[in-house]
């Protein structure tokens, strides 16, 4: 954001700010105080994390239970009506054969578990502007449980994994009739860990090293674009899309990740096991432009206290405010015409997950899920 002449009633109540340079681009958006207090969630629905196998044809949860079960990576989507849906339970039968499933919650706490026709694992879960679900799902061998983004992501333990003949990716279409249908075939070439789809059907997703747009068209198949190359520049720097989600112009809004490995110099060293993550836009014509963050410029550290560190969601309201979540902060924060405030401070150690639908920010955890209601957008 560019300095500008401000009024002193502007003046006070503003603390941390970092205007954009064009030569540095140390930063994008500068912070705000609150001058009020940071919201408090509620209790909207309990966990229940006993770990039992159960059974294809139990009706889970029992008529009592009153909760949930959320497993360590699950992730979640709202649709227009205000329906929650989680992925998992894991449903797994007496000989220990799994199917995936995705749980159900109306906005008045009904639950239901939809049982998905597959024995894939989930890795990520997405839902357009029509309320069409869509569902990563990876099967082979060398799969490891890892929060990798914002979302439940069964990462390969080995990158020889997803090139060998076993393993491979798999996009499901899940539409609001119930209908299932193969969004993206079997796919041993890209990586669906966390991914989004806009209102036209195009697929945005962080695909091991790169970020991919892929553009359905019909009759003759789809079209795959790499937006945003990670291994460009980035001899000693890993880099990746954490998390993303679509606003009301089908722009893709995503946090790219950087964490600076070890150098052989005294001066590669200074920043070594730095991990810093910039909110970014990239427009359907593929215009990338910054919306948020801090960059490190050269050996200089990191900027401010402004910076965005290891976020794993992202969620936006109806008027393309964006809220991102950062789960070692415990902290949700709120990016509105480049002046970022602190909506919650205290999420809990296990967030995962946020989504909004209306004036209600819902906040998905191990321990169940909260809702911030009444939510002044």
């Amino acid at each position: 954001m560019k300095a500008a002449s401000l009024t002193l009633s502007v003046l006070i109540g503003l603390a941390t700010m970092s205007f954009n340079t064009p030569a540095a681009e140390l930063s994008v958006a500068k912070e705000k105080s609150v001058t009020t207090a940071p919201l408090v969630p509620e209790r909207f629905i309990p966990s229940i994390n006993d770990d039992r196998n159960l059974d294809f044809q139990t009706v889970y949860p029992e008529p009592d239970a009153k909760g949930i079960q959320i497993m360590k990576n699950s992730d979640m989507v709202i649709d227009t009506r205000g329906n929650l849906y989680v992925t998992g339970p894991r449903l797994i039968n007496d000989e220990g054969f799994g199917t995936s499933a995705l749980s159900k919650i109306t906005p008045d706490g009904v639950i239901s578990i939809l049982t998905l026709p597959m024995n894939e694992q989930l890795t990520a879960i997405a839902i357009d502007s029509h309320d069409n679900i869509y569902l990563s799902v990876y099967s082979g061998s060398g799969v490891g449980d890892s929060h990798a983004g914002g979302g439940y992501s069964m990462v390969p333990k080995f990158i020889s994994d997803l090139t060998s003949k076993s393993p491979f990716f798999i996009v499901r279409k899940l539409q609001p009739d119930g209908k299932l249908s193969i969004f993206i075939p079997k796919n041993k070439s890209d990586c669906f860990f966390n991914f989004a789809v806009d209102g036209n059907g195009v697929l945005y997703s962080d695909s091991c090293s790169s970020l991919i747009k892929i553009s359905k068209r019909r009759g003759i198949g789809s079209k795959k674009e790499t937006l945003v190359d990670f291994s460009v520049g980035a001899a000693r720097m890993d880099r990746s899309a954490r998390a993303m989600v679509i606003d009301g112009e089908n722009n893709l809004i995503y946090a790219e990740n950087s964490f600076i490995r070890g150098g052989n110099t005294p001066n590669q060293s200074n920043n070594a096991g730095v991990s810093y993550d910039l909110i970014k836009k990239i427009s359907p014509a593929g215009d990338v432009t910054d919306i948020a963050g801090i960059k490190i410029e050269g050996d200089a550290g990191v900027a401010d206290k402004a910076g965005f560190k290891k976020i794993s969601s992202l969620a936006i309201d109806s008027r393309d405010n964006i809220y991102v979540l950062e789960p070692q902060q415990k902290t949700i924060r709120k990016i509105t015409n480049g002046v970022i405030s602190t909506l919650v401070n205290d999420t809990g150690e296990d967030a995962m997950s946020i989504a909004i639908h209306g004036d209600n920010l819902y906040i998905l955890r191990e321990s169940g899920i909260d809702v911030v209601r009444n939510l002044s957008i």
